[in-house]
């Protein structure tokens, strides 16, 4: 039985022919040509696309090289547009410094003339001159505060112009307003001493009484001249005082009235004086640039001389 088994094995298993092994390994190699073919073909198909798109993004890099290049000569780093804005405001700050120490001697010298004008009696025969340096020392003062209100008044247009490169000028902008409102605080004092001091002085120009000593204060007739126009009882001795006080002290009243003209023209109104300066810087805060990119948060100005409404910033 295992010998039967055994031919009947031997009699299935034949060797395969010549032919068929030939026909077998030619259809494998169809197979694997034709795989070596697709996958040729996919290469070259994505190659074809990323050549494409190379082209395309060197086209795209020449376009913006020749931008870059001609953008070069014009373009500017914010560092040194704010290393610029910086400098600029630095100048300014030493202009504003002496300004607190002129109006406090502008304060000393009103101080005295007031107490001088206070216990005046018959000697008051200097007073005139000393009154006309004081005048020309505040006509000097105007001037001076007339030409760093200018100066001003160009900064704040050269800000409005850079207001896009400010994030770091904060700082320097309360700086400058508190300077601002301390020197507007300074000249509202002296511009309360010098209406004082207006006030005492017309007081001082009429005589105690209405009598015929007391000229008035344009009047040709000299002091002690009975033949005057105006009838009465003549001045008495308590009436007189010094000799020509009163018209003296009507001399004063003349030369301290620029003064306060000008002191007024300083303050000024509108456009004008430190209130034009108070309008430009807080329309330098208020601008459209600053409030959107919130770069000057906080800030409140309160008027440089309490003539405006205050402002937020």
């Amino acid at each position: 039985m295992t010998a039967a088994t055994s031919a009947r094995s031997g009699s299935r298993i034949r060797p395969r022919a010549s032919g068929d092994q030939s026909a077998f390994i030619a259809r494998w190699l169809k197979v694997w040509v034709a795989l070596l073919a697709v996958v040729v073909l996919v290469v070259v198909v994505y190659l074809i696309f990323i050549t494409n798109a190379l082209a395309s993004i060197n086209s795209n890099l020449g376009v913006t090289s020749s931008a870059v290049t001609g953008i070069g000569g014009n373009a500017k780093t914010l560092p040194n547009q704010i290393q610029g804005i910086n400098g600029s405001l630095s100048g300014i700050d030493p202009a504003l410094k002496p300004i607190a120490g002129q109006a406090n001697q502008i304060i000393a010298n009103l101080t005295d003339i007031e107490g001088s004008l206070t216990s005046t009696d018959g000697s008051l025969k200097d007073t005139s001159s000393v009154l006309q340096g004081t005048s020309g020392a505040l006509t000097g003062i105007a001037s001076t505060l007339g030409g760093v209100n200018s100066s001003l008044i160009g900064t704040a247009g050269n800000l409005n112009g850079i207001n896009g490169s400010l994030v770091n000028t904060n700082g320097m902008l309360n700086g400058i307003s508190g300077s601002l409102v301390n020197t507007a605080t300074v000249l509202r004092s002296v511009l309360g001493l010098t209406t004082g001091i207006n006030t005492t002085l017309n007081q001082a120009n009429d005589p105690a009484g209405d009598c015929v000593n007391a000229p008035e204060a344009r009047s040709t007739f000299p002091a002690g001249n009975n033949t005057l126009v105006k009838t009465g009882v003549p001045c008495g001795p308590n009436q007189l005082g010094a000799q020509n006080i009163h018209q003296r002290v009507a001399f004063a009243n003349n030369e301290l009235s620029p003064a306060q003209f000008d002191l007024t023209q300083i303050v000024g109104s509108g456009r004008t004086g430190l209130t034009g300066v108070n309008n430009n810087l807080v329309a330098i805060c208020k601008s459209d640039i600053l409030s959107a990119n919130g770069l000057v948060p906080g800030l409140a100005l309160s008027g440089l001389l309490g003539v405006t409404q205050a402002h937020g910033c």
